[in-house]
């Protein structure tokens, strides 16, 4: 009896082992099982990383080539935006070359005809009597005949000695040639400066506005001179200008289209453009909206300095605008007349 309990202990136990061996070995594979899952999901998260990583740095490369191509676009507009202008250039160059060429030919041929018309007269003089007893006194030399002016052409200033004229060849060219006259003793136009100019960056307006970048089309009186390095010589009333200086442009204030300090502001107006530049080393006002001084009409139109096209006003070299100072007199009424050349006939 003994034995037989014994034997079934042993059993016992020897059940017992192997449930529990097989306990553990269902934990073991379990937590196998978890750890798999868990560097599956890892695995995921880092490919979903990489993949965002790779998509990101494709699109930044695909951005900044759209922005060379931009650039390369706007720098080949610019490019041909600065042919374009010096071909007008050289265009213009070439057609004031020509008319100084044809106006020389006529001239020319003018003298050779009126030499013609003096030699056929002399010619066809009677001959001196034999029996005059002292020979008759030589006859006066002519004058030389004065050539014809475009000045010569126009209908409204009569009233006045000295005309600046600056012409365009039509409109939307800041192109122009700059003129000017004065009568002599006898009251006949003669010619004084020949020289090219620029005006408003789009060219003459057929209506004018605030900040079009254009120039007034008419004929205008002479203002105030005025200048960054003192007097140069001129006879007009002359200011000089100093860092405070602005021309007030802003159309909603009652003191547009004048000349005021800046520290004087005081809300009076919202914007004004700086006197104290470059530009302005030397110049003049030319009288364009400076009476009425209708808002939105245009300001500030002056006659300055200038190497290129103008936010609207007439420029020339600085050596130019220093000559026409010099030259221009109040006691002869000066005036400037602005127009396509097509349109002096208005004039």
């Amino acid at each position: 009896m003994k034995n037989r309990k014994k034997t079934i202990l042993i059993a016992g136990l020897a059940v017992l082992s192997l449930a529990g061996g097989g306990f553990a070995m269902y934990n073991s594979g379990q937590g196998k099982a978890q750890q798999g899952a868990k560097l599956a999901v890892a695995e995921a998260k880092q490919l979903q990383t990489d993949e965002t990583a790779e998509q990101q740095k494709v699109a930044e490369q695909k951005k900044q080539e759209e922005l060379k191509q931009q650039e390369a676009q706007a720098a080949e507009q610019k490019k041909q935006e600065e042919l374009k202008q010096q071909e007008a250039q050289a265009a213009e160059q070439k057609k004031q070359e020509e008319l100084k060429q044809q106006e020389a030919q006529a001239a020319e041929q003018k003298k050779q005809e009126e030499l013609k018309a003096q030699t056929s007269q002399a010619r066809t003089q009677p001959a001196p009597s034999p029996a005059a007893a002292t020979p008759a006194a030589p006859a006066p030399a002519a004058a030389p005949a004065r050539a014809a002016t475009v000045a010569d052409t126009l209908k409204t200033v009569s009233s006045n000695s000295q005309l600046i004229l600056v012409t365009s060849n039509g409109y939307g060219t800041s192109q122009a040639t700059i003129q000017t006259f004065e009568r002599d003793g006898q009251g006949q136009w003669r010619a004084v400066h020949h020289v090219s100019g620029y005006i408003g960056k789009y060219g003459f307006a057929q209506v004018m506005s605030e900040g079009g970048m254009k120039s007034p089309r008419g004929k205008y009186s002479i203002g105030t001179a005025f200048g960054r390095s003192g007097n140069p010589g001129t006879k007009l009333p002359f200011r000089a200008i100093t860092p405070d200086d602005v021309w007030v442009d802003d159309s909603n204030s009652p003191l547009y289209n004048t000349w005021q300090k800046a520290s004087q502001n005081n809300g009076r107006w919202n914007s004004a453009e700086k006197m104290d530049i470059p530009q302005y080393t030397y110049g003049f006002v030319i009288n364009y909206n400076t009476d009425a001084r209708t808002p939105g009409k245009g300001s500030a139109i002056f006659f300055h300095v200038s190497s290129g096209y103008t936010a609207g006003c007439t420029g020339t070299s600085q050596g130019n605008v220093v000559s026409i100072l010099k030259w221009l007199d109040p006691a002869k009424n000066p005036v400037i007349i602005q127009s396509p050349t097509g349109e002096l006939g208005s004039y």
